[in-house]
């Protein structure tokens, strides 16, 4: 064989095996861009004092108590904040007062975005409503509990940063619901 003949069989052996495997298709078609992955909050909880009552917080949250009966608590891994507030009525009267004015709050933030509104019963005597859209507000969960004593819980997330494009929230919104459930369900008056 020629040395001629040796260096093209060589050459041609060596592009072969750059071509990569041969059962694989050659199509430039762009992939579906996915939901990004949240990670997940701490499994872990902490419990937390807000005036006379007790609730649970995932350990991921750092908190303050910026005035009595209030506490805000930042989320980093999700970018949300959560501004919640107790209060006390001592009538009935006061309590459906103060429930109709949050709920009409919620309905102004959300605005036309569609919601899933879930309404459940936590321990003996909690009546809650927790509210959350993935679509357009700064406010994508929002809850409220009120019990037979008086007390009322009301806190809100807030996403700190961009809240566009819309389904790439779903996954924050739907951890942060869990989340709002989690202290609601933790609630306790000392």
């Amino acid at each position: 064989m020629k040395p001629q003949h040796a260096i093209l069989l060589l050459l041609g052996w060596v592009l072969s095996a750059c071509s990569g495997p041969s059962h694989k298709q050659a199509d430039a078609t762009p992939r579906r861009y996915a939901y990004p992955r949240v990670e997940a909050l701490d499994s872990t909880a902490t419990t937390v004092s807000v005036g006379d009552l007790d609730m649970r917080l995932s350990k991921s949250a750092t908190y303050t108590h910026p005035a009595e009966g209030w506490l805000d608590a930042t989320y980093p891994k999700l970018g949300a904040k959560l501004h919640l507030s107790v209060t006390y009525h001592a009538s009935a009267n006061k309590l459906a007062e103060a429930i109709a004015n949050r709920r009409q709050r919620i309905s102004l933030n959300i605005g036309d975005s569609p919601a899933k509104i879930s309404n459940f019963t936590a321990g003996d005597d909690w009546i809650c409503e927790v509210v959350a859209t993935s679509e357009g507000p700064a406010t994508p969960v929002q809850f409220i509990a009120a019990d037979n004593e008086g007390y009322l819980v009301n806190g809100a997330f807030v996403l700190i940063g961009a809240t566009a494009p819309t389904d790439s929230l779903r996954p924050i919104v739907e951890v942060l619901e869990r989340e709002a459930i989690a202290i609601i369900n933790s609630l306790e008056v000392r």
